[in-house]
This record gives structure tokens, sequence and C-alpha cells, in this order.
């Protein structure tokens, strides 16, 4: 699946400890994903995901 992200709605940055990260859970399990695209309003990622996969979740994370 390829999926393009507004970075108003869905982004990381970087603080004083380092750069947030992207995780993407498959039916709930941490799958591998590619940042194929980024720009300065947007990021295009593209998830692998099994046939029968029910849900798909992106997460951006923070370090705080």
């Amino acid at each position: 699946m390829i999926v393009s992200i507004p970075r108003a709605l869905l982004d990381i940055k970087k603080n004083d400890r380092g750069m947030g990260q992207f995780y993407m859970l498959a039916d709930g399990q941490e799958t591998d994903f590619k940042e194929i695209h980024t720009t300065l309003t947007d990021r295009v990622f593209s998830i692998p995901f099994q046939n029968g996969t029910k849900s798909i979740e992106i997460i951006a994370t923070e370090l705080i």
C-alpha cells in the first residue's frame, strides 16, 4: 500500500534527545515499511501487508 500523509496531520520532530520515529502495525504486529518520498508538506510511505490484514496503524512518536 502506498499512503501519503500530510505533515500537518502526523509528523515527527527532532528535539534535543534525537529524532522521533514512525511505526507501522498490521493487525497489531509491527511491520516493515519504507518512506519513499518526503516534502515540506507530506510524507509518502510504502507499507507491505498480507492478504486478509484487517487493520493498519501508522504511529508517530517523538522522543521526550
